[in-house]
């Protein structure tokens, strides 16, 4: 069949450009979700800092209540004590005053008698001494009660101050908990700053890498390549009857998703290094060098605009320019191009337009 080197179709390259910007819409759609998650964080921040200031301001009216209440008790404490003292003192004088009642009146009769006092003035001092007693024992009992009414304000600040103490304890309780949580807040804001700064990576990367691809596919010369007019079949004639560039496993296929919201434009392999990766069909290579986001590349055209790419390689065995059989070892697998693991990355494109290798090849 005659295969005629075509232009590239400018339709294609739009299609292509409005396909870049379905990703790119993707991966900043990923960006607005993260922004906006690190927004409503920071917002969450902000409350639990306002919250947080309150709690502060209530701790510190509960801590000067807790000092007034501290020291009311120590003024309730010093009167307390001042009236068990006046109390001892009192009930000293009266058990001296009783001593001294009960001394007057045993030897009263005798003094009689003996007419060594006068009666009248003796009664008088009987009578007189009695009512100090009882004056005393009405101070006493007075004394009691001022001491009974102390002991219930102690009671009574004693309470306030505990539950002042608990609502501090409360309080503090609550502020550890906002700043826990306002720490955790802040570690989640920097996870998806990094989040968002690795999309933005992710996406200037990827733009570089197809910009650098499409730029390379859209400069090859076919034309010089094949000449005007070669005689192979038609690599449409080969749809589901190729053999893969390689015996390893897949890891990723066609069209599955991939980070920053794009999706594979071909298919993955599962290789150890130095796995020969060989040609699907008999093509040119229009392309055996190092290019960026996928390592050591190779591309074969098939005509007709059919082209496969092979990419991440090791090391190459062929050569720009240079006509390859099918089954030809065109390099070694390797993790070229920023790969962390080995494994080919495999594509196969029509006008310059990604297809499912899986429809071609088993």
């Amino acid at each position: 069949m005659s295969i005629q080197a075509q232009d590239s179709d400018p339709d294609v390259v739009q299609q292509k450009i409005n396909q870049l910007d379905v990703q790119i819409q993707a991966i900043d759609s990923d960006l607005t979700a993260t922004l906006a998650q690190v927004k409503r964080e920071r917002a969450e921040i902000n409350r639990a800092e306002r919250a947080i200031v309150e709690i502060r301001r209530s701790i510190d009216k509960v801590l000067l209540d807790i000092d007034r209440i501290d020291s009311e008790l120590s003024d309730i404490e010093t009167e307390v004590k001042a009236n068990q003292n006046a109390l001892i003192d009192q009930q000293e004088n009266i058990k001296i005053l009783l001593r001294a009642l009960y001394l007057n009146r045993e030897g009263s009769a005798l003094k009689l008698i003996l007419s060594q006092e006068d009666p009248a003035a003796m009664a008088r001092n009987l009578i007189y001494h009695s009512r100090l007693t009882e004056a005393q024992r009405a101070q006493v009992e007075a004394l009691k009660a001022i001491l009974a009414q102390l002991e219930q304000a102690q009671n009574a600040l004693a309470r306030v101050k505990l539950e002042r103490i608990q609502a501090l304890d409360q309080l503090e309780e609550e502020q550890s908990k906002l700043v826990s949580q306002q720490d955790k807040r802040q570690k989640a804001i920097t996870k998806l700053t990094q989040t968002a700064r690795s999309l933005e990576a992710q996406k200037a990367q990827l733009i570089e890498d197809r910009a650098g691809l499409e730029a390379l596919l859209s400069e090859l010369d076919t034309d010089a390549i094949f000449g005007d007019e070669l005689l192979i079949k038609p690599f449409s004639e080969f749809k589901g009857k190729l053999s893969w560039p390689t015996k390893a496993r897949l890891a990723t296929k066609y069209n599955s998703p991939r980070n920053g919201g794009l999706r594979w434009q071909g298919v993955k392999f599962r290789n150890t290094v130095n796995d020969p990766v060989s040609a699907i069909y008999t093509g040119r290579v229009v392309f055996a060098d190092w290019l960026t986001g996928y390592g050591l590349l190779v591309i074969l055209d098939h005509g007709d605009n059919y082209m496969s790419l092979y990419a991440h390689n090791a090391e190459l065995h062929v050569e720009e320019g240079e006509w390859v059989e099918t089954g030809k070892r065109l390099a070694d697998a390797g993790n070229t191009g920023g790969q962390t693991e080995p494994g080919l990355y495999f594509e196969i494109r029509h006008k310059g337009e990604p297809i499912n290798p899986a429809n071609w090849c088993r």
